[in-house]
């Protein structure tokens, strides 16, 4: 089963519209590796949500570009989740069978 790829054609002379969305959700993503834990959580999340967003909207117009922005930002931000909450659902596990 091939993916035909079709490029975005724009009139000569006209960049290419990138979603605002994605744009956001790859910063956002980045700033959520390098801030502390707590607050970095909170952008990841906001990171996640943006990028789900902005798949949304992608999908709904075809003259929009940033799907590889929004996948790093995802990518990033589920990344901090998983590595900021991880200790604390290993440390529950555990707990869970020392009881």
């Amino acid at each position: 089963m091939a993916v035909e790829i079709t490029p975005v054609t724009t009139p000569a002379g006209v960049a290419p519209r990138y979603s605002g969305k994605a744009v956001l959700a790859l910063p956002a993503g980045l700033l959520a590796v390098f801030v502390p834990a707590p607050f970095g959580t909170i952008v990841a999340v906001f990171a996640i949500v943006v990028a789900i967003l902005s798949r949304r909207e992608l999908k709904r117009d075809d003259t929009l570009r940033g799907a590889r922005l929004s996948l790093l930002g995802f990518l990033l931000g589920a990344g901090v989740v998983l590595f900021q909450l991880l200790p604390w659902l290993m440390t529950a596990w555990f707990l869970t069978w020392a009881a």
